[in-house]
């Protein structure tokens, strides 16, 4: 369960989000090398997906490509609808959050070139932080470089969080007052932490890697984003605009902070409402979740599925 903490600084229409250090990159396909066509295929099919969940289209669906734009044309019960697809990521507010998502993507590379220097951390994690993304990676920093300071350090074994706890002592003496869980620090690295945990589960992968942040946003940033992408995609060729938060890049990799964007846009709305000259509808997805917001709908807009009753969602959305 993700969570967040939520509150303002004197201006309660304007909250902010505080997100703890949390994991910042998920491999979400395999292998690599994804090409625009499919990434907004995906994007497409999950948000179709979300919506026959929630049993909110009628009529059988077809879809085609468009010119670019639009990236297609969505025909429903014989009627077409021009449809442009992008996507909202943190990334976009803390470009930073880039640097350490690829910088553990380079360590996590490098250990399984040269498997048999690292055996120590087979059943590791080894989570790269950013507990304070305005310090990580300094401008000028060479990622190179520093990938190959932090691969250096995981050459020694220094154990890992939790490593030297006695889980027989715990059982039979309860859990202390303190407990000692410094093991598996391996240092600090232009602004980022690195550690080596157990790993939670068997990625199959003698040790996984991966890149995590500590982040925070304001409502007012997330919307002033959306209201962007809507001014920018608004040309007379699109009529329905789908936006996806979470979904993957051509890497195959998602970044779980941005589901926080969709429940503060779900939960807040565009803080006043749009006013684009060609867009019919703007949809907010959340990628390879049931969930979908309508942050806008023309007046009269005639569309496949009906105006939405309830904003908030009543399952399954970030905790």
């Amino acid at each position: 369960m993700d969570v967040s903490f939520v509150g303002h600084d004197g201006n309660p229409d304007d909250p902010i989000y505080h997100i703890p250090t949390s994991q910042a990159d998920h491999r979400v396909l395999p292998g690599a090398g994804y090409e625009k066509d499919t990434l907004e295929d995906l994007q497409l099919w999950a948000w179709l997906t979300a919506l026959a969940f929630n049993q909110i289209v009628p009529g059988p669906i077809g879809v085609r490509p468009g010119t670019d734009p639009p990236d297609r044309i969505l025909a429903v019960d014989g009627t077409e609808y021009p449809l442009e697809l992008t996507v909202l990521t943190v990334q976009q507010l803390r470009t930073r959050l880039g640097g350490v998502r690829k910088l553990a993507r380079l360590v996590h590379e490098r250990l399984h070139d040269e498997p048999s220097g690292f055996a120590h951390l087979a059943g590791r994690t080894i989570v790269i932080a950013a507990f304070d993304l305005d310090r990580a990676l300094p401008p000028g920093t060479r990622r190179t470089d520093v990938a190959e300071q932090v691969v250096t350090a995981l050459r020694e074994d220094r154990g890992f969080m939790g490593g030297n706890l006695d889980s027989n002592r715990l059982a039979a003496e309860g859990l202390p007052t303190t407990l000692d869980l410094s093991g598996g620090d391996y240092g600090e690295f232009a602004g980022l932490k690195v550690r080596a945990e157990r790993s939670a589960v068997s990625t199959g992968d003698p040790v996984t890697v991966v890149g995590a942040a500590q982040a925070e946003f304001r409502l007012i940033e997330a919307q002033t984003l959306v209201k962007e992408i809507i001014a920018k995609k608004d040309v007379p060729e699109n009529r329905i605009l789908l936006i996806s938060a979470g979904a993957p890049d051509s890497d195959g990799f998602a970044c779980p902070l941005d589901f926080w964007l969709f429940d503060a846009l779900w939960q807040h709305g565009l803080g006043g409402r749009p006013h684009p000259v060609h867009l019919d509808c703007v949809v907010l997805q959340a990628w390879g979740k049931p969930l979908v917001a309508e942050l806008y709908r023309r007046p009269g807009a005639a569309l496949p599925w009906p105006p939405p009753t309830v904003r908030r969602p009543t399952s399954d959305q970030p905790q």
